[in-house]
């Protein structure tokens, strides 16, 4: 079996084999909709659901290869469904969240990380809609405007909405490793690097609502600000940038 998850995704992937139709059977999905298996390695735990699965027969071996997710992918398509909402009245992010996992058995979470931790922020009624999306697109999409990530549990109905990073990138010199693997556990090991712009500000503003700010990183002056990132593709107003407040990081 294989089991892998990345920064990017919010629920763990599952890769198995089973040899015979008699076992395939113990996982196909019926009535009440698919399986769930539970893997424990050395007393860690994992509970995926079976989504489908492939086979590859020949004489004297009937092999099938299943492929499943964690239970998180439950909050997203073709299991959960898409709705639409506004919202008429103020409310926070995670207010949001929560509203969005409201019935569903699953909750959020919010560990702090170091010097990080997930921003929260005032959405004012009618500035905040979707369309069409399921639970886990919105929950994304939140946690991504935030600069957040979404890291499912491996065995609760929980997500982990944390900051990408543990320390901010300027720390991380100073910053207290997690766990140290000996390069003689390394099997391959693949790395590039790019030079990047070192920039040291940022414009933020809301579109038809809240305030509009110039942030600066601490310790520097600013004069070096990266380029506007358009939150679901909405246009900053040039107007907010030509009166700028400043506040400081």
């Amino acid at each position: 079996m294989e089991i892998s998850l990345d920064i990017d995704s919010f629920s763990w992937s599952f890769t198995g084999q089973l040899f015979g139709a008699s076992n395939i059977a113990l996982v196909q999905p019926d009535e009440n909709g698919p399986k769930q298996i539970e893997v424990d390695i050395n007393g860690w735990k994992w509970v995926f659901i079976i989504e489908r699965y492939s086979t590859n027969r020949r004489f004297g071996d009937e092999r099938y290869t299943i492929y499943g997710s964690s239970r998180t992918q439950l909050l997203a398509a073709p299991y959960a469904p898409q709705r639409s909402k506004s919202n008429s009245a103020n409310l926070n992010a995670k207010q949001a969240i929560a509203e969005e996992l409201s019935n569903t058995g699953f909750i959020a979470t919010y560990p702090d990380l170091n010097d990080y931790s997930t921003p929260d922020w005032v959405m004012p009624g009618g500035s905040f809609s979707y369309q069409s999306q399921t639970a886990m697109q919105v929950v994304a999409r939140i946690a991504g405007t935030a600069g957040s990530v979404v890291i499912p549990s491996r065995d609760a109905d929980q997500l982990n909405i944390q900051p990408r990073y543990p320390a901010s990138p300027w720390a991380w010199s100073n910053a207290t490793m997690d766990r140290i693997i000996p390069s003689s556990m390394i099997i391959s090991l693949s790395a590039n690097w790019r030079p990047e712009q070192a920039y040291n500000a940022v414009y933020v503003s809301g579109t038809n609502a809240g305030v509009a700010v110039n942030v600066k990183r601490a310790g520097t002056n600013g004069d070096n600000p990266a380029p506007d990132i358009l939150e679901g593709k909405r246009l900053f107003e040039d107007v907010f940038k030509n009166r700028p407040l400043t506040a400081t990081l």
